[in-house]
C-alpha cells in the first residue's frame, strides 16, 4: 500500500494471466506518467513461470502536460522547477500531502478496477486475485454444481482496492465472505473493511510455494453455506423445504398457464354454465307444476267442504 514512511501510495495492478502482465504495464507506465506516482505490477511466483501466448495490442502513445513540474530546461524563460520530497517548513509540507491526496481521490474514482463472476444472485462470495483467482473460479463452478450460491470478485487493482463492489454484495445480502491468497493474509482485512464487518469473512491461504487446489477452496466454501450445529441442521431443513416450495409453485404455476389447461378450463366452464342453465330450467318447470299441483288440491278440498250440509265450510 506503501512502500515507505509518510503519506503516499502506489498503484497496484494485479493480473491472473501473461496477457494481463502485458496490457497492465501499458496502463502503469501512462497512469504513473499522468499522475506522477510509482505503478507496481504485482505478478506472483506462478505467473512469472507459466508461458501462455500472448499477443502486443497496439497502443497510442499518451502525453500530459508537464510544463508546470517537468525539470527540461528553463532556458531563461520561466523560474526553475526543482523536484523534491524534503519540505523543512511544516505549513509548505502539509499543503503538498493534500495536493497529493486530491490525485489520490481522482485515481480512486477513474481507476478502481474489479471483474465480478456469478455475483448475480451469490450467497456467498469469494475474493481472490493474481493466479490465485484462476483456481478460484473453477472452484466457484463446482460449488455452483454442488447447489450454492457463490460468486467471485477478484481486484484488478490492490491499490485503489474496489471497497464498493464488495459493499455492495453484502447490501445485496451476501452471507459470508472467503479471502483465498497464496500469502498468510495480506487482503483479508481489506474484505473486512469493505463490509465493516456486517457479516463473517473467513480466509484461506497457503504460503512457502504451495499452492490452494480447487477441492480445498470448495470444502471451505461448503463450511460456509453449511452451518454447524443443531440450529445449522434447521437451516438446512428450512432452506430445503423452502427450495421444494418454491419448485411446486413454480410448476404449479407453469400448469395453470399452459395454454392446454387454459383451453381445458375454457371448455369446463361452458359445461358448467350449460349445467347451470338446463337446472334453472328444470327448477322453473318444477315451480310451476308444484303451483299447479297445489291449486288443485286446494280446489278439491273446497269442493268436499262445499258438499257439508254447513253452508259456510267451503269459507272455512
Amino acid at each position: 500500500r506503501a512502500p515507505g514512511h509518510g503519506d503516499l501510495h502506489v498503484l497496484v495492478f494485479a493480473p491472473s494471466s501473461i496477457q494481463e502482465m502485458v496490457d497492465m504495464v501499458f496502463d502503469a507506465f501512462d497512469l504513473a506518467d499522468c499522475y506522477r506516482m510509482p505503478a507496481m505490477i504485482l505478478a506472483d511466483g506462478m505467473l512469472g513461470q507459466m508461458m501462455e501466448p500472448i499477443s502486443f495490442p497496439e497502443k497510442q502513445v499518451k502525453t500530459y502536460d508537464k510544463s508546470g513540474w517537468s525539470t527540461s530546461g528553463h532556458q531563461h524563460k520561466r523560474a526553475h522547477h526543482i523536484v523534491n520530497s524534503l519540505y523543512l517548513q511544516p505549513e509548505e509540507l502539509e499543503a503538498k500531502i493534500l495536493e497529493r491526496f486530491q490525485r489520490y481521490e481522482e485515481v480512486k474514482a477513474k481507476h478502481t478496477r474489479c471483474e465480478e463472476y456469478l455475483m448475480e444472485d451469490a450467497e456467498y462470495v469469494v475474493v481472490a486475485y493474481g493466479a490465485t483467482s484462476r483456481i478460484v473460479r473453477s472452484s466457484v463452478n463446482s460449488a455452483r454444481e454442488k447447489g450454492i450460491k457463490v460468486g467471485l470478485i477478484r481486484p484488478l487493482t490492490l491499490w485503489p482496492y474496489p471497497y464498493a463492489p464488495i459493499e455492495k454484495a453484502a447490501e445485496r445480502g451476501a452471507k459470508a465472505f472467503l479471502s483465498v491468497e497464496m500469502s498468510m493474509g495480506q487482503m483479508v482485512d481489506d474484505v473486512k473493511l469493505a463490509i465493516d464487518c456486517k457479516v463473517p469473512v473467513h480466509f484461506y491461504g497457503r504460503t512457502g510455494g504451495m499452492v490452494p487446489t480447487v477441492k480445498e477452496i470448495v470444502d471451505h466454501i461448503m463450511g460456509m453455506a453449511q452451518p454447524s450445529g443443531f440450529a445449522g441442521q434447521v437451516d438446512q431443513a428450512i432452506g430445503s423445504m423452502g427450495e421444494k416450495l418454491s419448485e411446486m409453485g413454480r410448476k404449479l404455476d407453469e400448469k395453470l398457464n399452459s395454454p392446454e389447461f387454459v383451453e381445458k378450463t375454457e371448455a369446463l366452464k361452458k359445461q358448467a354454465a350449460d349445467v347451470a342453465g338446463k337446472a334453472a330450467d328444470g327448477l322453473a318447470k318444477g315451480a310451476t307444476l308444484m303451483a299447479e299441483g297445489i291449486g288443485k288440491a286446494i280446489d278439491a278440498i273446497k269442493k268436499s267442504i262445499d258438499g257439508d250440509q254447513n253452508p259456510k265450510g267451503g269459507d272455512r
